[in-house]
């Protein structure tokens, strides 16, 4: 029986669409930008970082192909505004909301980033590129804001057999392997994978990990434990592991996740090899902040402008195609701010207005690229705000503010109410030190040129987010406490 024109034209678009396959299968590889963003890393517990244990031998190998940087810092100490920083490319106090006072306060209410202000993400899919998220805890759900701009924005995906959802690295880089895979080989793309391994180690044994590397015998002291969810000076029960754990378990436990992360990462390497994506893909590993063992006060947990929550790791190995410096350390001063507007200026695409983050991208060719004089930190769990530059850090911030007053309560000893403490202090790097404790007075002429920058970016910052949110009360200023915890 001869076959009809409808017949032949659906036979002739079957063979066109064969033989696009199989040009689509053999054509050159489309422009790969992948961020992994990964939660409480710190930049000294990595090998690039000088740390004496082998945590990162695939993040070092990362390193040796690219450039990384000494003096990277997050824009925030916590997670929902540290991925607003890295995904906005703004200072991510924009996105926190001034509330009504009958409204409840929760992180649902307090975080979002609006529609109208930046979404460097959307720069990449109006210029052609396919876009995807895979996002690893709750903290980055549509909720709250980040997911315009990306075709694909996929939380924890439920495992077929058990019905429960997969967490952890290996789960989301499986993710992002399907999509990446069912991706048309010529099509440029952008993706961004967040990480929260570090975040739920305390809270999951691995008996593999949490034993790999043995625990320092001069940490074998055991913190105390308090009862709140956020705390300085204890352990949070929600951390806690139970039994008499020492500093030295708590912190080869850290270590051996950032071990298990790195085999993960390894095992996604491998893959774009495999898939021949590697070779075109400028990847970058980030640590969105970082994690105190008690420098700062707080013990396990993230929340404070000191060094040990603000210096993170910094990673941009470049497509082939792009001439870099590999193999180098770059001393350029550059914020988490900083990432996006970076990777567009190496796709060629010019970013939208109103950004915060600049370009270092000069630091992948010149040695001599001295980045920023000041990076700014905010959103800590004390009202205030710091200014960093590569000797130190000053900070302003005011501990009987914030929604949480156990937290406060635990900064002062006692539950009296002090919302009006001010707390200024100057911490010099050059000395030593991760957490900002002791540090001396912020009377020098280093600690009043940052306090003045301090100053003037966040009266700046308040004004726009009076544009995007309507008008909001400035902190009060106060004598300087002499309360020093």
């Amino acid at each position: 029986m001869g076959m009809n024109s409808a017949g032949l034209a659906g036979c002739a678009a079957l063979l066109a669409l064969c033989a696009a396959c199989e040009f689509d299968q053999g054509g050159p590889p489309g422009r790969g930008v992948l961020v992994i963003a990964v939660d409480a890393l710190r930049y000294d517990h990595l090998g690039l970082g000088g740390y004496d244990r082998p945590t990162s031998p695939t993040l070092d190998q990362l390193a040796r192909e690219g450039v990384s940087f000494r003096n990277a810092f997050a824009a925030a100490p916590r997670q929902i505004p540290a991925h607003v920083a890295l995904l906005s490319a703004c200072d991510p106090r924009l996105a926190r909301r001034i509330l009504p006072e009958d409204v409840q306060v929760n992180q649902a209410t307090l975080w979002n980033w609006a529609d109208d202000a930046p979404h460097p993400a959307a720069t990449f899919l109006s210029q052609g590129f396919s876009t995807a998220a895979f996002y690893d805890h709750p903290n980055l759900a549509p909720v709250y804001g980040y997911e315009r701009g990306f075709g694909v924005y996929q939380g924890p995906a439920r495992n077929p057999d058990t019905g429960t959802p997969e967490f952890g690295s290996a789960a989301v880089f499986r993710r992002f392997d399907r999509w990446l895979s069912q991706n048309p080989r010529h099509q440029d793309w952008f993706a961004y994978l967040e990480v929260a391994d570090l975040e739920r180690v305390w809270g999951e044994r691995d008996e593999r990990w949490d034993t790999y590397f043995p625990p320092r015998p001069e940490l074998a002291r055991v913190p105390p434990v308090g009862d709140a969810q956020h705390l300085f000076f204890a352990v949070p029960r929600s951390r806690w592991p139970g039994g008499m754990t020492t500093w030295g378990e708590y912190e080869a436990r850290y270590d051996g996740a950032i071990l298990e992360f790195d085999g993960a990462l390894a095992r996604l390497r491998a893959r774009l090899e495999q898939l021949g994506r590697l070779e075109n893909t400028t990847v970058v590993v980030v640590g969105a902040y970082g994690m105190s063992f008690g420098e700062s006060g707080l013990m396990l947990d993230s929340g404070t402008l000191s060094d040990c929550d603000l210096h993170v790791p910094l990673i941009v190995r470049p497509a082939t195609a792009l001439a870099v410096r590999s193999g180098s350390e770059s001393d350029a001063l550059v914020s988490t701010c900083d990432v996006l507007p970076t990777l567009l200026e190496l796709a060629g695409l010019r970013s939208e207005e109103g950004l915060d983050g600049r370009s270092f991208a000069e630091a992948l060719t010149r040695a001599d690229f001295s980045g920023r004089e000041v990076v700014h930190a905010s959103c800590a769990f004390q009202e205030g705000y710091a200014a960093l530059d590569r000797e130190g850090c000053f900070e302003r911030t005011w501990p009987g503010r914030g929604v949480d007053a156990r937290l406060s309560a635990s900064w002062f000893g006692d539950p009296g109410l002090r919302p009006d403490v001010l707390r200024e202090v100057y911490h010099d790097r050059r000395a030593g030190g991760l957490g900002h404790l002791e540090d001396a007075p912020a009377t020098s002429e280093a600690a009043q040129r940052l306090a003045a920058a301090a100053g003037e970016w966040s009266r700046k910052v308040e004004g726009r987010r009076a544009r995007l949110q309507g008008p909001v009360a400035p902190l009060a200023p106060a004598a300087p406490s002499s309360v020093r915890r």
